[in-house]
């Protein structure tokens, strides 16, 4: 679609994200409630399209789509991680029409009808609430990795949605080790390459799309995990203003050795 209307903001990366974690890993916390996964990600969607309307320092833009995302997740106790990334993907692709919203409200509704028709959801248990130090801490790393950016000077590196979306997820788990750590971390930036370097050498929206996406199925097959938001990472490549793009694999490496290193030390310290 993004193709045939040349317009790009249709290209909606976290929805690859959303539909393997639902159609084809059938994650208990995204899938429990079917309406969520297209309620909880249209809304969010419009929280970062209109922080993004603001006129403040990018930095601070995702710090308030962090909280913002946050609380809405809380809201509905809902863990659908993906929710961070149509949050964050405004911000990042500096989106100003309301296109977006609509593209998101449609291709959720979609993955919907397929939790629907799969049928998964009816014999998940019921998930626990969110716990507010868990929220807690989520939002104080962010605000680590943003003053951390900032000191750096590099504030495009503020938001990488889907190392946003795995850290909801590993936060939220009961147990994680440094062996899923390194696996998750060259996974990730494995697939943020791999898109980068299609990318580079197809330069067309539609075959980088048909060559990476199964690149990556193999990648994360290599690794042994199950990780939906690597999915993202290669769509993301191709949204990516060119001063976000050069940078992309090295950006996603640092955010995801930082943000889900901190994400082990939690487990090891509050909950080991």
């Amino acid at each position: 679609m993004a193709q045939l209307l040349h317009n790009i903001e249709v290209i909606l990366p976290e929805i690859a994200a959303l539909t393997s974690g639902t159609w084809i890993y059938h994650k208990r916390d995204w899938i429990k409630y079917p309406l969520f996964v297209w309620i909880v990600p249209t809304i969010t969607s419009a929280i970062g399209f209109t922080i993004n309307q603001l006129k403040i320092f990018y930095a601070w833009k995702v710090l308030l789509a962090v909280i913002l995302i946050i609380s809405i997740l809380k809201i509905f106790n809902s863990c659908l991680a993906p929710s961070f990334a149509t949050g964050l993907l405004p911000l990042v692709i500096d989106a100003h029409s309301w296109t977006f919203i609509v593209v998101t409200g449609t291709l959720t509704f979609i993955v919907m009808l397929g939790v629907y028709v799969m049928n998964e959801h009816t014999s998940q248990l019921e998930i626990p609430s969110m716990q507010f130090h868990k929220m807690f801490f989520y939002i104080l790393i962010t605000l680590a990795w943003i003053l951390i950016i900032l000191v750096f000077n590099q504030p495009h590196m503020a938001a990488i949605p889907p190392v946003f979306v795995a850290l909801f997820g590993i936060i939220n788990q009961s147990t994680y080790n440094f062996n899923s750590y390194y696996r998750h971390v060259l996974s990730l930036a494995g697939a943020a390459t791999i898109g980068t370097i299609v990318h580079i050498l197809v330069a067309s929206w539609l075959g980088t799309a048909v060559i990476t996406l199964p690149l990556v199925f193999i990648w994360l097959r290599l690794w042994k995990v199950k990780l939906p938001a690597a999915y993202t990472l290669p769509l993301l490549a191709i949204v990516l203003p060119r001063s976000m793009f050069n940078m992309f694999p090295i950006s996603t490496l640092c955010a995801s050795t930082f943000l889900l290193g901190m994400a082990l030390i939690y487990h090891k310290i509050c909950i080991d």
